[in-house]
């Protein structure tokens, strides 16, 4: 599962998410992908139309 989003909150936050939720489903690896609001803008469009599309994305609207 790739997940894409603007990061907003502590990073370590969203990889204890991920890692209990690995652990509970030991087939599936959770990769995150943080990007600045510009680049996560400009970059999303072209992955939600690619083959590499990720199973999730997050964004928050107003400012961090």
């Amino acid at each position: 599962m790739a997940a894409s989003g603007v990061q907003c909150g502590p990073a370590q936050d969203w990889q204890d998410i991920a890692a209990a939720y690995e652990a509970e489903h030991p087939d599936v690896k959770i990769e995150f992908q943080f990007l600045e609001n510009e680049a996560f803008k400009a970059k999303l469009p072209t992955l939600l139309q690619s083959n590499d599309a990720p199973s999730m994305f997050y964004t928050r609207a107003g400012a961090c």
